[in-house]
Order: structure tokens, then C-alpha cells, then sequence
């Protein structure tokens, strides 16, 4: 379930690329019907980013501030860096929607490794030949289920982030990303790929 402040930064987000998109200017309605959201999340959405001075409202239309346009830059920079990270190997239809799962929950620094990770996306091997203690970087997650993709993007596993083999199980291993511990099945860690540190 997520939660309704999740709900509300997904929503803002999702208004400020939409404008971004439509040169900075949209109806509210199209907004609405383009993000995927419940009514009240945004309507939330837009009433906090018309008070952090990123959008004005007119005439049921909603355009973007000189603020509202870094802002909304910086969402799409996201968007289609992920979006073109994974179009040659998933398709432009499920990258477009991968995009749209990974721009709210990147940080910036896995942004720029992305960027700078983009040519040795196939090059990586996978996360289960790290030995324990090791680090990495995630290069690709190569998994051909889409629904088991979003779950383990849901989990917290980006491309582009560290991530230290914090053990060996019989069924799997367990890693270390951030402050964060989770146990990966040997099948699905088989799909994520990872250039060694050093």
C-alpha cells in the first residue's frame, strides 16, 4: 500500500514532468487524466506546488513558474535517462514505463552512475559470482518478467547503486544496499548484473 505523502510526491512529480512535456502549460483536466493518481492525491499534488511557487493557476489551466521549469527539467532529465537506458533491451513502450517507476525513486548520484554505466550495461556479470564482502555496481536488472522487475525495483534494487554481498544462503544471497539488508533468490539475483569495485 502506498502511503498518501508517497502518493502526493508521485503525483506532484508526475504533474511537473506532464508540463514539462507539454511545454509548461496544460489544462487541469488533461493533467488529471495523463497522472495516475487518486483524485485527492492530486488535487494535494497541485495545491502544494502552486504553494512552493512551481506552477500558477488560471482559468482551470495550470503553467509552470521560472522555478516550476528547473524543477520540472530535472524530473524529465531523470525520466529519460532511465527511459533510454533500457529502450534498446526492453522495448520503447516498457522503458517509457519503467522510466516511470524509477524517476520518483532514484537518487541523483544513481542517476549520474546510469549516465556513466549506460555502455556497460551488458558487460556486467551476475550479482550471485560477488563473493561475500564484495562490492559492486548494478548495471542492469535483466529480468524478462516485467511484474517481477517493478517488485524488485519496489524493494529498493536500482541501477546504479552499490551494493555489497553481505552473505551466501543455499537459495540465494543476501546484500547490503544503503542501510538496507535483503535476501535475493539465486533466480533473480542470476538477472541482476554488477561491475565489481575495484
Amino acid at each position: 500500500m502506498i502511503k498518501k505523502e508517497d502518493e502526493q510526491k508521485v503525483a506532484e512529480e508526475d504533474i511537473l514532468r506532464t508540463l514539462g512535456e507539454k511545454n509548461g502549460d496544460a489544462s487541469l483536466k488533461s493533467l488529471m487524466e495523463e497522472v495516475q493518481s487518486s483524485g485527492s492525491a492530486f488535487s494535494r499534488a497541485i495545491e502544494n506546488i502552486e504553494k512552493k511557487n512551481l506552477i500558477r493557476l488560471e482559468n482551470n489551466r495550470a503553467s509552470l513558474t521560472d522555478k516550476g521549469i528547473k524543477k520540472a527539467d530535472d524530473i524529465l532529465r531523470k525520466h529519460l535517462v532511465v527511459e533510454n537506458y533500457f529502450k534498446e533491451s526492453r522495448g520503447a513502450a516498457e522503458a517509457h514505463s519503467i522510466a516511470h517507476i524509477f524517476e520518483h525513486r532514484l537518487s541523483e548520484e544513481a542517476i549520474k552512475n546510469m549516465e556513466s554505466l549506460y555502455n556497460l550495461r551488458e558487460k556486467g556479470e551476475p550479482l550471485l559470482k560477488l563473493k561475500p564482502y564484495e562490492e559492486g555496481l548494478i548495471v542492469n536488472i535483466a529480468l524478462p518478467d516485467s511484474k517481477l522487475f517493478e517488485r524488485v525495483v519496489s524493494m529498493g534494487i536500482f541501477i546504479g547503486e552499490k551494493v555489497t554481498v553481505a552473505g551466501k544462503i543455499p537459495g540465494g544471497v543476501i546484500i547490503k544496499i544503503k542501510n538496507k539488508k535483503f535476501v535475493v533468490d539465486k533466480n533473480i539475483a542470476e538477472y541482476i548484473r554488477v561491475i565489481k569495485n575495484g
